[in-house]
């Protein structure tokens, strides 16, 4: 992969300004892991690399201060052609607010998250001024915790048996969101005694991450008695969780030192195998961090 090129062109960009590089020719692409066709949210080109034969993808979105959609694009489209991608969060108010502008140090914990992990080059679009790219390699908060693995296998039989049993909230007829939060509440009560067990005790709810030019609540938070935290997401049947798998795990990760993400369905899961793929090698690519478990109660 020619990481030297991604470099270069961001460099270009950032000397010169993003809009020389754009191509007439330029597509409209899905949001998040979705087939080509589907949805025209995300902009898509590919910009020949100065170093190589290869053509790096670059993908564009308005960010939105609510939501985590540009990660799994690049993600994706990053997984799908195997080469490292450029994302370019076009920051356009008040889709972006102002007030969620990330701190110099966010900044740099983000692109090294995502850069370290995924390969994606992910900085800002301000009109034409390209945001700065300096990922940092330490992005995590604190040592990734030795008892993540251990958590996840205490955590599932105990999720099973409560959704076996129809503990857990089914979905409702013809509901779209909010499948997640109502799932929430029955999680906590399953998860506490479990995680109480490894020296972790569950935290008030309402905690507000503040990461790259959005903030989101944590679903669920956990400190451990070494004074660490572990975030739980929380994922039901939204149409939009499924095409956004990682997002909001990579959010968590910004604010705590380590995230499981649980997802209940109620439903077989939509995506074709080709992109249920994709996501489990994402998912083993952030799992591999050791900071974050993934675990599906089927």
């Amino acid at each position: 992969m020619c990481e030297q090129g991604v470099r270069a062109l961001l460099k270009e960009m950032a000397d010169k300004g993003a809009s020389h590089l754009w191509k007439s020719s330029q597509e409209k692409t899905g949001d998040g892991f979705v087939a080509e066709g589907k949805g025209t949210a995300i902009e898509r080109d590919r910009l020949p690399c100065p170093f190589c034969r290869d053509h790096i993808p670059l993908l564009s979105r308005v960010l939105r201060s609510d939501a985590y959609n540009l990660p799994d694009s690049a993600i994706y489209h990053s997984l799908r052609y195997e080469l490292p991608c450029i994302a370019l969060g076009r920051v356009e108010p008040p889709t972006t607010n102002a007030k969620t502008r990330p701190t110099d140090q966010i900044r740099r914990r983000w692109q090294g998250m995502l850069w370290q992990t995924f390969r994606v080059a992910f900085t800002d679009l301000e009109g034409n001024q390209v945001g700065s790219f300096a990922p940092i390699e330490n992005w995590g908060i604190g040592s990734p915790p030795v008892d993540l693995k251990d958590l996840c296998a205490a955590a599932e039989p105990v999720l099973r048996e409560a959704k076996k049993r129809g503990a857990l909230p089914k979905l409702k007829a013809g509901r779209r969101e909010g499948d997640s939060v109502a799932t929430e509440p029955e999680i906590e009560r399953l998860l506490t005694p479990v995680f109480g067990r490894f020296g972790y005790k569950c935290q008030d709810s309402g905690h507000t991450m503040y990461g790259f030019w959005w903030r989101r609540n944590t679903d669920i938070l956990y400190r451990h008695e070494d004074g660490s935290t572990l975030a739980i997401e929380v994922k039901a049947d939204e149409v939009n969780d499924w095409k956004l798998p990682l997002g909001q795990p990579l959010g968590n990760l910004l604010a705590h030192s380590a995230v499981i993400n649980i997802r209940v369905p109620h439903k077989p899961d939509p995506r074709s195998e080709d992109i249920k793929r994709l996501v489990e090698v994402a998912e083993g690519m952030l799992a591999a961090t050791g900071r974050a478990g993934f675990l599906y109660v089927s």
